[in-house]
């Protein structure tokens, strides 16, 4: 719960500081700045929702680490899914952008170093 309540009010922060931003006259603000704003405030009025799921598939995705430890082949096939499915929270609520693509980089780029050694050792398990 902790989580979420600081993702709430962390979204509650961000809406202010956007309306205060949008409400400079005379001040144009870059697209790429805009959009990052457009994607917080989207977020932030999710936070929950991409919190319970974040959560759910964390703990699908650690079933499948724990499956794997356990050299059943199953645990790699959930463990991928999960990954796969996280991928498309933040487009889900937000919708494809660059500041989401940029969000997205670095969790994609670890999952596939992490399925890709779990899949070099996927002929070891049942």
């Amino acid at each position: 719960m902790i989580f979420v309540a600081d993702l709430m009010n962390g979204g509650i922060v961000m809406e202010q500081y956007a309306s205060s931003v949008g409400g400079v006259e005379g001040v144009e603000i870059p697209a790429l700045w805009q959009d990052y704003v457009r994607v917080m405030q989207v977020m932030a009025v999710h936070s929950r929702e991409i919190a319970v799921m974040r959560l759910v598939l964390g703990i699908v995705s650690l079933s499948g680490a724990v499956l794997m430890f356990r050299l059943r082949r199953s645990g790699f096939y959930l463990y991928v899914a999960a990954q796969i499915l996280m991928f498309f929270i933040y487009p889900y609520f937000a919708g494809f952008s660059v500041v989401v693509g940029l969000f997205m980089c670095w969790s994609v780029f670890i999952s596939i170093i992490f399925i890709g050694m779990y899949a070099a050792n996927l002929r070891y398990m049942k």
